[in-house]
């Protein structure tokens, strides 16, 4: 008995499970395993909104995908406590899970990582997930991560078209400094130009503080530059060296 909790202890700690969670026990088929989730009857825990310690009003059992342990698709079925507080039912946060997702974070860290080296189609045969589930979480973080953009020290901008079949372009715009991708815009006119002003600005930017822009010899992109950025040089490139 004493061998068996030691070794569920030490699997808490690999599999990223934090107090007061404990393994209760792990469930084995010939191609997936259900890790069993609980925490101590009397559990206290803190009120998401005002940091008072609350009893459990009642709970629920919920499943989510976790990293695969070696060949087994692997699962965690939790008891998610919920506490009535702030004259609201409420439940607690769970460092591991994100509000909304079916996904534990240390198995969306490891979407977010596939996603940058491989392909959705690829990554998500390999994960065992569906190609929509994979978009899903690539989404919510992209989405995130544009909210918290800071482009209020942009001065050296890059532009740059791309298609990947026939005429069906895109175009990149680059902090050349930073060697980042701010905005990729649908076609390859002077309209790209103008959506990446406006979104400048939502991210704090400023177009007069635009001072050089590097593209290719695209009359549309010049004309774009000279409307928006008119404080900007702009420098011809012929090929893209962005990357």
């Amino acid at each position: 008995m004493e061998h068996k909790e030691s070794i569920n202890r030490f699997l808490e700690a690999v599999l990223g499970f934090s107090k007061p969670w404990y393994i209760e026990e792990m469930i084995q088929t010939t191609e997936e395993i259900t890790i069993i989730l609980d925490y101590p009857k009397g559990t206290v825990f803190t009120c998401p909104k005002c940091g008072k310690e609350c009893h459990t009003y009642d709970h629920r059992w919920k499943t989510f995908r976790h990293l695969d342990w070696w060949q087994y698709k692997t699962t965690i079925k939790i008891k998610i406590p919920r506490i009535q507080c702030c004259q609201k039912t409420l439940i607690p946060k769970i460092n591991y899970l994100r509000k909304g997702s079916k996904f534990t974070q240390m198995m969306e860290n490891r979407i977010l990582d596939m996603a940058k080296t491989s392909s959705i189609n690829k990554a998500s045969k390999l994960l065992r997930i569906t190609d929509t589930q994979m978009w899903r979480i690539v989404h919510y973080h992209v989405n995130r991560c544009r909210k918290e953009a800071d482009f209020s020290d942009l001065s050296n901008l890059g532009i740059d078209e791309t298609s990947k079949k026939g005429h069906n372009y895109i175009t990149n715009f680059v902090d050349l400094d930073k060697r980042k991708v701010m905005y990729i815009a649908l076609g390859k006119d002077a309209r790209t130009v103008e959506e990446f002003a406006s979104d400048l600005e939502l991210h704090g930017g400023c177009r007069e503080n635009i001072l050089n822009t590097t593209s290719d010899m695209s009359l549309a992109f010049e004309k774009g530059i000279h409307s928006e950025f008119v404080n900007s040089s702009i420098i011809i490139d012929k090929g893209s060296y962005f990357f």
